[in-house]
């Protein structure tokens, strides 16, 4: 025990050598580029908007604005100033506007290939909470099977990596946990990832790949459960041509259970002769 908690020592004293690195390299990028107007304009109204009276109005706002279409094409000329407030953070992709979806679809496409020939890899991810309503559910599915069958047609894009989340695929997923609603809830995910899956597959020539991000602590058991029955029952989906898993998995090194949870993926992939994708956070 006395070993294993020395060992522990020094992988914290290693990290925190290692984030206190990173901070120094980040704080010299930071103060050698020179904020424009724009910029510090829109920190200065992003800062207002957390302010203790105004922080949880602006969530719900925007949290409403994510989820409801016809409330952004109600608040049209709101999007805008929105997407600009945005801009820092996030790419704006509209798949409802043919118009809009393909300039800003090119605009994700630089940012990967100028991420990646500086040696990064880039995962996309349809940033939001969980989805409040079944059309924000079957949005956000069509989300994910848009982008992967648009750069799957572009020869600039060697791979695709996708991030997404169970509850953005089912209305009211965290009522899984209860017995009667277990079946349902499951079902709707598996059938929304095997669309997404479908469309993967039918790339051809580069790889797809999907890593299902963990959620709370209540819904990690079932989000693993769910990962491994949708492999295990459609694999001709899941496995690409060179073998290859097209999903997977987070799980949260930093919770002290977490080492059951990765053995028991590991005894599974060793039964199903799988190399699973793990990403610890």
């Amino acid at each position: 025990h006395l070993q294993e908690t020395m060992r522990a020592v020094d992988i914290e004293s290693r990290t925190q050598e290692i984030l206190s690195s990173m901070e120094e390299k980040l704080n010299v990028i930071l103060k050698s580029k020179k904020q424009s107007f724009s910029d510090w304009t829109r920190d200065k109204i992003i800062r207002l908007s957390m302010l203790p009276r105004l922080s949880d109005i602006t969530s719900r706002f925007l949290r409403k604005l994510g989820d409801d279409s016809s409330l952004r094409r109600k608040l049209f000329f709101v999007m805008p100033f929105v997407k600009w407030l945005c801009k820092r953070f996030l790419l704006t992709v509209d798949i409802e506007d043919e118009a809009k979806f393909e300039p800003e679809m090119k605009k994700v496409v630089a940012f990967v290939k100028d991420k990646q020939q500086k040696g990064m890899s880039v995962s996309l991810d349809n940033v939001g909470d969980a989805a409040l309503s079944e059309e924000s559910a079957e949005d956000y599915k069509q989300f994910y099977i848009k982008v992967i069958k648009y750069l799957g047609k572009r020869d600039d894009i060697e791979e695709i990596n996708l991030s997404l989340k169970f509850s953005a695929l089912c209305y009211e997923f965290t009522k899984v946990t209860e017995d009667d609603q277990r079946g349902i809830k499951v079902t709707k995910v598996k059938h929304a990832l095997i669309d997404i899956l479908r469309a993967a597959s039918s790339i051809k020539g580069k790889r797809v790949f999907i890593r299902i991000d963990m959620e709370e602590y209540a819904l990690r058991g079932i989000t693993v459960d769910i990962f491994k029955e949708v492999i295990e029952e459609n694999p001709g989906l899941a496995i690409d041509e060179k073998g290859n898993l097209r999903l997977g998995l987070v799980i949260q090194g930093y919770l002290r259970d977490s080492e059951g949870v990765f053995s028991g993926l590991l005894d599974w992939a060793k039964k199903m002769n799988y190399r699973v994708p793990v990403r610890l956070v």
